[in-house]
C-alpha cells in the first residue's frame, strides 16, 4: 500500500519503511513520553528532529531532511503519523499475534 503526502510543495510517496529506517527513526525520536495521542507525542519534538525521523522512514538516511524542513511542522507530523499508524502498527500487531501463536505451540497451557 502506498500513500502520498505533500510537504513544502514536494510530493513524497510513503511506503512501509525498512527495519533500518525504523531503527534509525526510533533512535532519532529518542525517549517517547507515555501518552495515548500520537499527535501529542510528535508535537513535543522539535521540527528538525521530526524531519530527520521522516527522512529515515522514507529514505533510510538523512538525505531528505533538509527538503522536508521547508514544509510545515503539521505536514511532517501528519506524514509520520501515517507511517506509524498505517504501516508500522499493523506489522507489529501481526508479529505480536505470531509470537503468541508460537508460544502456545511451544508450551500449551494446562487447562
Amino acid at each position: 500500500m502506498k500513500k502520498s503526502v505533500i510537504i513544502g510543495g514536494n510530493t513524497y510517496n510513503l511506503t512501509s519503511p525498512t527495519i533500518k529506517g525504523i531503527t534509525l527513526a526510533g533512535k532519532c525520536l529518542g525517549d517517547i513520553p507515555n501518552k495515548n495521542d500520537i499527535y501529542e507525542i510528535l508535537n513535543e519534538k522539535d521540527k528538525d528532529t521530526l524531519c530527520d525521523t521522516l527522512s529515515y522512514f522514507i529514505a533510510g538516511d538523512l538525505s531528505l531532511a533538509k527538503r522536508l524542513s521547508k514544509g510545515d511542522k503539521k505536514e511532517v507530523v501528519e506524514a509520520i503519523k501515517i507511517i506509524i499508524v498505517d504501516f508500522i502498527q499493523p506489522i507489529l500487531l501481526r508479529a505480536s499475534l505470531m509470537a503468541k501463536n508460537v508460544s502456545l505451540m511451544a508450551a500449551k497451557p494446562k487447562l
